[in-house]
């Protein structure tokens, strides 16, 4: 496939100077290990062998022939993981050979990304210039993987040996090819060597989209490896404030779906915190929908403030889209405060779906003025834009804040007065058809009358 080992293993502390127009671009160095660097990888080699001294040579020769021979998938898949953790400069050229039997293409390329990823271990430069000959060639017109999906191995590997190293290389990569999921990848294998630089990388960062989803990456890196270690990164990673904000954020999406009680826990030390405030959010979203019970319980116990008030928010949000009794049932056991107010909101305003005077009335229990009259102004506009008579008439009959009341009636009475002036604009326009002319004119009628309604109903 295009590949001749590297003859500069070992013996060059220089890097690797590609030529100008190659793949990865002109003068890229530190793309070969020095001869230390060499010694080391060898080592660790050495020592992987020892965890697993019954895998021998004839056990990578038998790997070797499942891969070509196999009709199982998972024996495959299985042998080549095996024989790629026992990779070595002694046997890659067998294993090349394996890999003349899986062509270039996407079906395979998981196997090739785990075979530059264990190969950049201990040869990056050969691991480099084989993705380069790759692509150059076009694997004799069976290509079909893309060169970043080569690379994104090879620099992820890298940087969890040696991060700084892996970002000078990826900064002398040409601009097209310093993309988001390259440093994705970097920072993958960064997180695995050095949490504490890496998360003074990720804050050095531009604020924005692309920084949460890159903190997201590695924290689901750390995740997958343990949550402790993921913990330990978010209790330790300092910077301004929004910047720990999304990393509990992401912390607490990887773990609320698979052990929501020990996210709870670790959320309990830092309830006072602003930079986890949204954690809880998530955390009263997700467990809400496994475990009520548990969730409700939990929340229940918080002191009062913003993160007993946001989960509760959320929580009831989630619970309910799929229970709503349920949850009006629970907020009512609960004693009206400032602290549950949002969770009456979020039940008032998907009951208003259903029942928009009920959802009022619900509404109308909101202790603080501003949450209840938002509230109160948002589901009575949607009914009068359903039912205006209807909304019209609780407006005026209810035993509303007159001062509040006025300002609905205004709103109600906004919305008719743009209503009024473009069906009579319609109906000034020339050669209406007659049906559409007596529509409109009997939409005209409703309108003025209910003007004249909202005008009666004003407070005086």
């Amino acid at each position: 496939m295009g590949y001749s080992p590297s003859d500069s293993e070992g013996t060059s502390d220089s890097g690797l100077n590609v030529e100008v127009g190659s793949l990865l671009g002109s003068d890229i160095p530190l793309n070969v290990l020095s001869s230390a660097e060499l010694r080391d990888a060898r080592q660790r080699l050495l020592t992987a062998r020892q965890v697993d001294p019954e895998y021998t040579d004839e056990d990578f020769q038998a790997d070797l022939r499942r891969i070509g021979r196999s009709a199982s998938p998972i024996e495959r898949y299985d042998s080549l993981t095996r024989m790629l953790e026992n990779l070595s400069p002694e046997n890659l050229s067998q294993a090349l050979k394996a890999f003349e039997k899986l062509p270039p293409t996407s079906e395979n390329v998981n196997e090739y990304q785990m075979l530059l990823h264990a190969w950049t271990k201990f040869d990056r430069s050969g691991a480099i210039k084989f993705v380069e000959n790759l692509v150059s060639e076009g694997a004799g017109g069976e290509l079909s993987l893309s060169q970043e999906e080569l690379l994104k191995p090879i620099l992820s590997s890298w940087a969890s040996e040696n991060p700084q190293k892996a970002l000078e290389w990826f900064k002398y990569l040409p601009e097209d090819q310093q993309t988001h999921h390259m440093e994705m990848s970097l920072l993958e294998g960064w997180a695995a060597n050095d949490t504490s630089t890496a998360a003074e990388y990720l804050q050095s960062k531009k604020p924005g989209q692309k920084r949460e989803y890159l903190i997201g990456q590695v924290v689901s890196q750390l995740f997958r490896e343990s949550p402790q270690s993921a913990v330990r990164w978010a209790e330790s990673s300092g910077g301004d404030w929004k910047f720990k904000e999304q990393v509990f954020e992401e912390l607490a999406e990887d773990w609320v779906s698979r052990d929501p009680q020990g996210l709870a826990d670790m959320l309990s030390k830092h309830v006072n915190e602003r930079y986890a405030w949204e954690a809880m959010e998530d955390l009263g979203r997700g467990w809400v929908a496994t475990d009520s019970d548990a969730a409700t319980t939990y929340f229940e116990g918080l002191p009062d403030g913003p993160a007993k008030q946001k989960g509760i928010e959320k929580m009831a949000q989630s619970w309910a889209e799929n229970d709503l009794a349920s949850m009006g049932e629970w907020l009512n056991s609960l004693p009206d405060s400032q602290t549950t107010d949002r969770g009456v909101k979020a039940y008032s305003e998907r009951l208003a779906q259903q029942s928009p005077d009920l959802a009022l009335d619900s509404a109308m229990g909101i202790r603080d003025d501003g949450v209840r009259n938002d509230t109160v102004q948002d589901i009575a506009q949607s009914w009068f834009a359903k039912d205006a008579d209807a909304a019209i008439d609780w407006a005026g009959s209810n035993n509303y804040p007159e001062e509040s009341l006025g300002r609905t009636l205004e709103t109600y009475a906004d919305m008719n007065s743009k209503q009024l002036r473009e069906v009579t604009k319609q109906i000034n326009r020339d050669q209406l058809p007659p049906e559409q002319m007596i529509e409109l004119t009997a939409t005209k009628v409703m309108l003025e009358r209910q003007a004249q309604q909202l005008q009666e109903a004003m407070p005086q």
